[in-house]
């Protein structure tokens, strides 16, 4: 079947020919912040000639050109990510001193998107008074997370104005927890531990 130049501009305009189109959104574009991106795409790549059939001695071929356009969007959503490191005090034989640790809470939230981030009271539902890790036979060692250094301001939830605040860069934000447990009578040996949730609000 030999299709010539008319018969393939009447394809063209009655049928139509589905071209795909692949797109990408590149990553690591920390930088865009919550909104409605778009933009307008205007080419003319449909080039359509006739077969040498149609080509008119001296006039040449007809050479005909079909452009479009099309609008290309895309919407940034406020979104945060956490990752928690655990917290270990370590082994220890007595209790007569406080043992401090460290550890760290990454956010990552989408760039100027304001958060609060919040710790629970544990498993055991000490409240702000002091959260307590357990072993197995439900022997209980008291300790405490604080936002600061010096360990005076206590870390809780953000009903309590106990969370802190920050904005999101697009990049991961690390923030410190500091913990300790304080000086109290030794409990049996054994392994002790409690389960904190990360709460971040946005």
């Amino acid at each position: 079947m030999v299709l010539t130049g008319g018969s393939v501009l009447s394809l063209l305009t009655t049928t139509g020919i589905n071209v795909p189109i692949y797109a990408r959104v590149p990553g690591a574009q920390n930088a865009a912040v919550p909104g409605a991106y778009s933009s307008t795409f205007s080419r003319q790549p449909l080039d359509v000639r006739a077969t040498t059939e149609t080509c008119r001695p001296l006039l040449g071929c007809t050479t005909r050109v079909s452009g479009f356009t099309f609008a290309v969007q895309a919407q940034v959503r406020p979104n945060c990510r956490v990752v928690a490191d655990d917290l270990d005090f370590g082994q220890h034989g007595l209790l007569e001193r406080s043992v401090d640790a460290t550890s760290q809470v990454r956010v990552t939230c989408t760039a100027g998107t304001s958060y609060s981030m919040g710790l629970g009271y544990g498993l055991q539902a000490a409240g702000i008074g002091g959260r307590q890790m357990r072993d197995l036979a439900g022997h209980r060692v008291g300790y405490q997370l604080y936002r600061d250094a010096a360990r005076t301001q206590t870390w809780g939830l953000v009903a309590d104005g106990l969370a802190t605040t920050d904005a999101g860069t697009g990049v991961s934000r690390p923030a410190t927890v500091y913990g300790r447990v304080p000086a109290q009578p030794t409990p049996p040996p054994g392994a002790y531990s409690d389960t904190v949730v990360v709460t971040v609000t946005y």
